[in-house]
């Protein structure tokens, strides 16, 4: 046998094998087609949801709330972007209330005792819950925060809005007030 017709077998060293078979497997496992990440997309309904207040004294599940259009705000008090979003979610906030929108904020990888304290130095009144084991945000698919979602009264989920954006905007004020009608 001529010295370039050697076969895999005859090649030099011992640990050709196993890396050969490694990169292998390697290649199969990156040719396979990834399962899609399962979370909550637009036009899906939402599962009943229960949250407990970051103070820890009340429960709200979206089963027994009975306003017709419900708002999911994921924040924390480390998130710039979110703190620059709080005084226009609080004019939206003091302007919707009681008139058949419900907003919920969830505290996202943030101490809910350092967050209650932030809303109290600002004046925030709106709710305050948690996600400690974030079945809520995997459930959702939230990547960061701020991230909010819009369901109306049949639990469906119709909005998304991922990053920080302007709650007295007047297209977002008339998309909500038309959920109403």
């Amino acid at each position: 046998m001529k010295q370039d017709e050697r076969s895999l077998t005859s090649l030099p060293g011992k640990g050709w094998r196993p890396l050969f078979i490694f990169l292998t497997l390697l290649f199969i496992i990156s040719c396979q087609k990834k399962s899609e990440t399962s979370f909550l997309k637009e036009g899906s309904i939402v599962p009943n949801i229960i949250l407990r207040s970051a103070d820890g004294t009340s429960n709200w599940s979206l089963e027994n709330e009975k306003a017709p259009v419900v708002i999911i705000n994921f924040w924390a008090t480390w998130c710039s972007s979110c703190k620059e979003q709080m005084p226009s979610m609080k004019r939206f906030f003091q302007e919707r209330k009681g008139k058949g929108v419900k907003l919920i904020t969830i505290l996202f990888r943030d101490d809910p005792f350092r967050a209650m304290e932030f809303m109290q130095e600002r004046g925030y009144d709106f709710p305050v819950t948690v996600d400690p084991d974030l079945k809520i945000a995997q459930l959702f698919g939230v990547t960061g925060v701020p991230e909010t979602y819009i369901i109306n009264r049949e639990r469906i989920l119709l909005n998304r809005i991922i990053g920080p954006f302007d709650w007295d905007s007047p297209d977002f004020k008339q998309y909500i007030d038309g959920l109403l009608k």
